[in-house]
């Protein structure tokens, strides 16, 4: 009996390794599917244990702010003070980890929340790892109204973290009017601009390694675009949103030394089209360019990089 439930244990592994390999190389194929494993990387090592911000490592939804902070603060807006019996949604939900830790943890109350992401994986993997009786995951996109039809004027509150990093937000607010009830409010965070990013294009650029730049095109929009909170603010006014907050907030973030910090670099793995054998002299190059902008900070010999995230708070008028 042991001996059959320890085979059985195996072959589920086996079958989930697969699954994994099967998936890796379809993201590996598809621009798309590559531009998501880049999100995922990126976020990946941007909130790992060796890229530690404010103490906070696998802090994946609040790249500039505690949880308990930033929930303190949006409860005392008028209107999000607890959401009992409201309807949300929670759009670029990943992992759903963002949604079962933090949304229900501060929202008891509300009535349901709808938890969407146009990528298979992540809704597979949030609806059987982060289940909760008041989430709904589904497979939908912000920039495609057809897949949201079905909340149009429902939703109350929307939340989002880091999705629209990688949107057009032209489309995205157009869709986030479609889809608040009038009098309903959307907050959106995301990253905007990265120093990271900067010094990558800088150097994949140069003509010894432009050969190998063409996937820059599937990198998130929002660091290839370098868009202010000003440009934010005229794609929600042609939406028909209301701004009530649209501001850009520069963050820092940390390295405890150059290794961990090279580590993390290579889990990012911006540089996917380099080929082995350029590889190293790619990374001798990228090195050179970080450490020529980053300095250690002389009283903790820490690396701190700059990043800009954005914070949007739109209201649909009644």
């Amino acid at each position: 009996m042991l001996q059959k439930g320890l085979e059985s244990k195996l072959n589920l592994f086996n079958r989930a390794g697969v699954t994994i390999i099967l998936l890796m190389i379809r993201a590996m194929i598809s621009s798309k599917l590559k531009r998501q494993c880049f999100s995922f990387y990126f976020y990946l090592f941007l909130f790992s244990d060796n890229c530690v911000m404010y103490r906070l490592p696998k802090l994946i939804a609040f790249p500039h702010r505690r949880p308990d902070e930033y929930y303190k603060d949006l409860q005392e807006r008028p209107g999000w003070k607890d959401l009992d019996g409201e309807v949300v949604m929670d759009v670029g939900c990943g992992s759903g980890r963002y949604s079962t830790i933090n949304i229900l943890k501060y929202y008891p109350k509300i009535e349901k929340l709808i938890a969407i992401d146009n990528y298979t994986p992540s809704i597979y993997f949030a609806s059987t790892r982060n289940t909760e009786s008041k989430i709904e995951y589904r497979l939908a996109d912000i920039e495609d109204r057809s897949t949201l039809e079905k909340w149009e004027g429902k939703i109350s509150k929307i939340f989002s973290t880091n999705c629209f990093t990688h949107v057009d937000p032209e489309k995205a607010f157009r869709n986030v009017h479609y889809l608040l009830k009038p009098g309903g409010e959307a907050i959106i965070t995301f990253v905007s601009k990265s120093q990271y990013y900067d010094i990558f294009l800088d150097v994949i650029l140069r003509k010894e390694f432009k050969e190998y730049s063409a996937p820059i095109a599937t990198y998130p929009r929002a660091l290839r675009q370098k868009l202010d909170a000003s440009d934010y603010e005229t794609f929600l006014k042609k939406s028909g949103l209301t701004k009530i907050v649209c501001e850009d907030e520069r963050q820092l973030f940390f390295h405890e030394n150059i290794e961990c910090c090279f580590m993390a670099i290579r889990h990012c793995n911006l540089a996917s089209d380099v080929p082995r054998i350029r590889r190293d002299e790619f990374d001798q190059d990228f090195s050179q360019e970080f450490l020529r902008r980053i300095e250690p900070d002389p009283d903790d010999g820490r690396f701190y990089v700059k990043f800009t995230v954005v914070k949007i708070i739109a209201k649909k008028e009644n």
